[in-house]
């Protein structure tokens, strides 16, 4: 009983300080890799495979995050383009922006950038898709690959969901006004009800049904069938609901008692 009664308020006290932090697993040794082929990512490195189509592919931090706006560096803190070897990316001191109930909100913004307009008519439909080998962190019903919360490189793709908007030739991303450290910062700017009940496709590897998790492996984040395309916004957030029940499974086991890691385990295919 004990035990059961210490782990909620250790792990609380841990998510304050570095647990479920999104940025720093996602950027904190940031290498985009060759266009033509997929690398093993190691521990926190996300692969990419691209077509010549593919211009360029940047991560924007937040500048600020809160229930009712995401402001987004314009700046990229990593930048990806076809034809850099592996490791030439951008490395990345770790930031500490964990998720607690506190403060969920730490939205990361992906933009793919293509070289120029695709007409889906002619060129056929575009698409953006992401694939795991790994499984949920819970055993759950529906995923025989289900595994275990162990201390480090847990599947961040269990704890995501992604959000994807395209945009064609003549729309760019729309900018907002915000203040920070007691200025004026003009930034990438979205809100959380926009992207999250909007014309945006929501995709995620796991999810919740009332109180049932499922885990899939391949997930297409986007796929645009009419009109034309220049380039896609993609903002990943910590699936709440997710985070909520895989804390609730493991309530009073020994791998709550320290901070839990999680590392980027996906595949990106554009």
């Amino acid at each position: 009983m004990a035990k059961g009664l210490k782990s909620p308020l250790r792990i609380l006290a841990a998510t304050s300080v570095a647990i479920f932090s999104l940025l720093s697993v996602f950027t904190a040794t940031a290498a985009w890799f060759d266009s033509t082929r997929s690398f093993d990512n190691g521990a926190n490195q996300m692969n990419v495979n691209t077509t010549v189509e593919v211009e360029s592919i940047t991560i924007h931090q937040a500048l600020k995050a809160t229930a009712n706006d995401y402001y987004f560096n314009q700046s990229p803190a990593a930048a990806y383009a076809p034809g850099q070897s592996k490791g030439s990316g951008l490395p990345m001191d770790p930031a500490e922006d964990p998720f607690s109930p506190l403060e969920p909100y730490h939205p990361v913004l992906m933009v793919i950038n293509y070289r120029q307009s695709i007409n889906v008519a002619t060129s056929g439909q575009v698409k953006v898709d992401a694939t795991t080998n790994q499984g949920f962190v819970c055993k759950i019903q529906d995923q025989p690959s289900s595994q275990s919360l162990v201390q480090n490189g847990n599947p961040l793709s269990s704890i995501v969901d992604f959000f994807s908007l395209p945009y064609d030739a003549s729309t760019a991303l729309p900018t907002g006004t915000t203040t920070i450290a007691e200025q004026q910062v003009t930034a990438y700017h979205y809100t959380p009800s926009e992207i999250k009940t909007g014309n945006w496709t929501t995709s995620h590897f796991a999810y919740m049904d009332a109180t049932t998790a499922h885990f899939r492996q391949n997930i297409n984040l986007c796929t645009v069938t009419t009109g034309s395309v220049k380039k896609i916004a993609v903002v990943m957030e910590y699936s709440e609901d997710v985070i909520s029940f895989i804390y609730g499974q493991y309530i009073g086991a020994d791998v709550l008692d320290n901070n839990v890691g999680f590392s980027c385990d996906w595949t990106l295919y554009v």
